[in-house]
């Protein structure tokens, strides 16, 4: 962690106020960790892995973690 470093969740926040952003969960992978839907922050999509990899490949940029 970067010390005086932004939590992640107010960069996110503000992509997702940008509006042309679009925030996408792998449900394979949520699975995987444990993580439930109501954990995710609001806006989050839940995609599938195929529905990932293309939209992935149809982006301008992807972030992946």
């Amino acid at each position: 962690v970067l010390p005086n470093a932004k939590p992640l969740k107010y960069y996110i926040d503000n992509l997702l106020d940008m509006g042309d952003v679009e925030i996408s969960a792998c449900e394979f992978g949520m699975k995987v960790k444990g993580i439930r839907e109501e954990e995710l922050i609001q806006g989050v999509k839940i995609s599938g892995v195929s529905e990932f990899a293309l939209k992935s490949s149809e982006s301008k940029g992807v972030l992946v973690f």
